[in-house]
């Protein structure tokens, strides 16, 4: 059942009065708002001959359409568009992975699962918006996905498979965890091959080629 026939049901409606649609476009259809009241108008004026106004009620009123803002002093709808949202998805990324950091302050340690999804989100955006895309807005996604990629791939990917071989200063090493790191960094190649620039996906395919021959080294074919 859509949201507006349940909400019918439960005996209101909603009137979807937002100015822009999912995808940012301004709406022709926006409903107009219902008549003001007239000017002059008395409290509980048209209630009926001898009505009386509830002692307080007219404070109350008042008191209730304090905080009430006039239309015309609204805050205008922010201007958003894809480019603005592909930028800010990417900034996220680097930031999780530790690849950004604030003026003055050091970069966080790498969240592995953060910059993950952050990748996923710029692929299933690219994907589901592809064919409608402008130039402009193509190479855009071609960028970012290409940023992203590599820095999650330098900052979590690839120092992960180097812990599981024993490259670093405990040098232990983990067979199964190198196979799986190396079996998704092949992966995520192959996933932005076609979206990604080819000089990204160069250095990937390099540093996937230096962890094979580790692996062959350390633990074994």
């Amino acid at each position: 059942m859509a949201r507006g026939d349940d909400e019918e049901s439960r005996g209101f409606k909603v009137v979807d009065r937002r100015l822009f649609d999912e995808q940012g476009e301004e709406r022709e259809d926006v409903p107009e708002p219902g008549p003001a009241p007239a000017d002059g108008a008395e409290p509980g004026e048209g209630s009926g001959p001898g009505s009386v106004t509830p002692p307080g009620a007219t404070d109350a009123s008042a008191a209730a359409g304090a905080g009430t803002a006039p239309a015309d002093s609204a805050a205008p709808p922010l201007d958003l568009d894809l480019g603005s949202f592909i930028k800010s998805l990417l900034v996220a990324g680097l930031f999780q992975v530790g690849a950004l950091a604030e003026e003055g302050r050091e970069p966080q340690a790498p969240d592995g699962l953060g910059g993950r999804q952050s990748l996923n989100t710029l692929l299933m955006l690219q994907r589901k918006t592809a064919g409608n895309l402008s130039a402009d807005e193509e190479q855009l996604f071609r960028d970012a996905i290409s940023e992203m990629v590599v820095a999650l791939a330098m900052r979590v990917l690839l120092p992960e498979v180097a812990r599981a071989l024993g490259l670093d200063q405990d040098g232990r090493v983990d067979g199964d965890a190198a196979r799986a790191g190396i079996d998704e960094l092949a992966a995520t190649v192959e996933r932005v091959r076609d979206v990604a620039r080819a000089d990204a996906v160069q250095t990937l395919e390099g540093a996937l080629a230096d962890l094979r021959l580790q692996f062959v080294s350390r633990v074994g074919s």
